[in-house]
């Protein structure tokens, strides 16, 4: 009897044919095999052959043989309806076996539950279809198992075609090259108290140097009209540290401030900073709107953040302040390496293997130095390095790969992984990169934009390797007049 998922059979045997009943098995194994047969019942396709794969649990319940009872009824359910399932391979049941004196089946409803008692029951009993045994092929077509048992005994016949379709169905085939190991470099790697003693804080750029003067100056006289004539009183709290920034370098100045003196001392700093333009940019931007914001007509956040070509040029501020820093950073990197290596009597590198995971954001022009630096270190010393190049901007990443492959032609040990995200700090995005997958990773300026520092710090340690690198550069000791550039905040 059976429904589309339940199945309830019997089971007969003669124990007249048995001498000894009390040598006879509590559960004997030919008797468990013919319970499981019922199950095949229901399964369309019925002459398919299946296996028993597995069982989650078993459980014997009696503590006596089988010599009081002739006949054992089972009761399966399948986990799943097996009607029109004809596709499926696996199948998984629950069932359990019971004495029963009567040899016809009692009534799924009304089972004669006096006359029952559980033997054992099946709990995540898998069943599967042997492979090459399908629905309706196992009696139209011969497996190559027995097409070869078949021709075995056969004189002069060749047994290749059938050997080379078992080797490639059945048979493991190699699949890949012997290579040396490559171990990671982290232990290789020069401490953070080593990276800070190698001058790391020295400007090496000589026009962030010359500039500081004359930009404090320019910068002091949009203060001094900004604050010309307010009382600090009358302004927003939120706004006096920068209106007492302001008065501060107001003070710079003795002469005369009027608005065509100061443009004319803005074009001519154009003229001689034409790589600060966007300094230059900035401080005319929101310098012009400091009187705006302290008499409250307009909102600080509203000026600072107003538009993309604002952002765009507050960015290559940051990278114009720490371009320099970055390349100073990894030279000290590829200096300490390149000691080791000279150090081992210029022992090759070709079993170690550097990974940098680099999170940037339309900085790839100051990549590019660094870049360089590890072809040469890698070039030099044989050392593997893959970098991990993270850019939330898709035409960013564009430019990025575009411009870094121009410097990668012909080259085996260097290797870059390109990968755009909405956002740099996700921990979702970050939580799909392996644990400890790099020996070094490095942002620039990127931590602002994180909306929980602990975490966001914490997500980036899981990714390094022990002994490994977390650089993270920030700006901290700047000029005076990024206090009116970034005092609107």
């Amino acid at each position: 009897q059976g429904t589309t998922s339940t199945v309830i059979a019997q089971v007969s045997s003669d124990l007249s044919k048995i001498n000894d009943l009390s040598s006879y098995y509590l559960l004997h194994p030919s008797l468990l095999d013919a319970c499981l047969h019922p199950l095949l019942a229901l399964l369309p396709g019925n002459d398919t052959t299946f296996l028993p794969i597995s069982i989650q649990k078993f459980v014997s319940s009696t503590n006596k043989n089988l010599s009081s009872s002739s006949n054992v009824e089972m009761r399966g359910n399948y986990h799943d309806n097996v009607c029109g399932l004809s596709q499926e391979r696996t199948y998984s049941c629950d069932l359990i076996v019971l004495s029963s004196g009567d040899k016809n089946s009692p009534s799924p409803s009304s089972p004669s539950s006096e006359e029952e008692e559980i033997l054992c029951s099946f709990e995540g009993l898998v069943i599967q279809q042997i492979q090459g045994a399908r629905a309706g092929r196992w009696t139209l077509e011969k497996s190559i198992f027995d097409k070869l048992n078949a021709a075995v005994d056969l004189p002069n016949v060749d047994h290749d075609e059938h050997l080379n379709v078992i080797t490639k169905d059945y048979c493991m085939k190699r699949t890949w090259i012997d290579s040396p190991t490559i171990t990671s470099i982290a232990d290789l790697l020069p401490s953070p108290e080593q990276i800070l003693k190698s001058d790391i804080n020295t400007v090496t750029n000589q026009d962030l140097i010359e500039s500081i003067q004359p930009f404090n100056e320019l910068a002091a006289c949009y203060a001094r009209m900004a604050i010309e004539g307010l009382n600090i009183k009358n302004i927003d709290h939120q706004y006096h540290p920068l209106f007492n920034a302001c008065q501060s370098l107001a003070s710079m100045l003795t002469e005369q401030v009027t608005l065509h003196a100061t443009k004319l001392r803005l074009m001519n700093l154009f003229n001689r900073f034409s790589h600060l333009k966007p300094l230059l940019i900035s401080l005319d931007n929101y310098g012009l709107c400091l009187k705006e914001v302290f008499s409250g007509q307009q909102s600080g956040i509203d000026v600072f953040l107003g538009n993309n070509e604002t952002e765009q040029t507050l960015q290559q501020i940051k990278s114009i302040i720490s371009a320099n820093k970055i390349q100073t950073l990894f030279g000290a990197i590829g200096q300490h390496l390149q000691h080791q290596f000279d150090q081992n009597t210029n022992e090759s590198l070709s079993d170690r293997r550097l990974r940098i995971f680099w999170i940037a954001y339309g900085e790839h022009l100051d990549v590019l130095p660094v870049l360089q630096l590890l072809l040469k270190l890698s070039n030099e010393t044989n050392l593997w390095i893959d970098l991990h190049y993270m850019e939330s901007d898709p035409a960013q990443l564009t430019h990025a790969e575009q411009l870094f492959q121009t410097h990668l032609a012909g080259q085996t040990h260097l290797s870059i992984i390109y990968e755009q995200t909405s956002d740099l700090f996700n921990s979702e995005s970050l939580g799909k990169i392996p644990v400890e997958s790099f020996d070094i990773v490095f942002a620039a300026n990127k931590l602002q934009g994180s909306e929980n520092l602990k975490k966001s710090l914490i997500d980036l340690r899981r990714l390094l390797v022990p002994n490994g690198l977390l650089l993270l550069l920030e700006l901290i000791n700047v000029p005076l007049y990024f206090d009116l550039i970034f005092g609107l905040l």
